[in-house]
């Protein structure tokens, strides 16, 4: 998958973007994840929140825990698209993120007196992965 940087202008982004929803129209979490990145910056793109939620949400679902956790965060806040602040929506999400040793997903659980079994270790990140994040 191409490699996005926030220093990346003009074509390089677009380029990337289209490259990233290839991959998110063919199933693949991480493309979606860098899909909303680029929606909700702007990069290669207007903004588009709604775009930006519905690539989240695609990741999500997909399991992809960095992705998983952005969600919640968005529901604990009611922002990013999300209509109002919705805690127990943003503990589920929350809770499957930690599950996959999300480190900001456990943080955030146990903050709230919510004890998490976390993993030994989190899964290497595969090859293609961007080193965007929301």
């Amino acid at each position: 998958m191409a490699e996005l940087l926030p220093t990346s202008t003009g074509r390089a982004q677009l380029d990337a973007l289209r490259t990233y929803e290839e991959h998110a129209a063919k199933g693949d979490a991480h493309g979606a994840f860098n899909c909303s990145v680029c929606y909700a910056r702007g990069l290669g793109c207007s903004r588009d929140r709604d775009k930006a939620l519905r690539f989240l949400r695609q990741a999500a679902d997909g399991g992809l825990p960095q992705a998983q956790a952005q969600l919640a965060y968005l529901y604990s806040t009611g922002r990013g698209g999300i209509d109002g602040k919705d805690d127990a929506e943003a503990e589920r999400w929350w809770r499957l993120a930690a599950a996959q040793g999300d480190h900001d997903a456990v943080s955030r659980l146990q903050k709230r007196g919510i004890a998490v079994a976390r993993r030994a270790s989190p899964p290497p990140p595969p090859p293609e992965r961007s080193r965007l994040a929301i």
